[in-house]
């Protein structure tokens, strides 16, 4: 409210003392108008540039866990046998770790050497420690 009265403010004086016309005065609220708009562009648009930087970063971490993938897949160590009359997957000292985040050199272990064999029509249930 008060952008829209400053400019006729300022200049009111210089319209009463006839140095300016009324079509002046009223140029010059359109230029402080334009003024104001440009300048605010930065405070709201603040919200916008802040989800666009949250989003850059995502891609950011989550390419970088792609790229950590990728040389993961080319050296690993995951052999599948199959065998057409087993009725049953077999899992043998899996190890499960949780993504790296962009400048840790070392993921997490979430899972260490696991070995379960899952039968065919049997229900399993997974349950762990729940950490905070």
């Amino acid at each position: 409210m008060v952008a829209i009265i400053f400019p006729f403010l300022v200049a009111s004086p210089q319209y009463f003392l006839r140095e300016v016309t009324l079509g002046n005065l009223l140029q010059i609220a359109s230029a402080f108008e334009s003024i104001h708009q440009s300048l605010s562009f930065i405070p709201n648009s603040y919200g916008i540039i802040l989800q666009w930087r949250s989003a850059t970063k995502r891609l950011t971490e989550f390419q970088y866990v792609l790229n950590e993938l990728h040389k993961a897949k080319q050296n690993s160590e995951i052999q599948f046998l199959y065998l057409p009359n087993e009725r049953f997957m077999r899992i043998q000292e899996l190890t499960v770790r949780l993504p790296l985040k962009i400048g840790e050199d070392n993921s997490r272990i979430f899972i260490n050497r696991l070995n379960l064999v899952l039968e065919a029509h049997h229900a399993v249930l997974i349950t762990g420690k729940r950490k905070t």
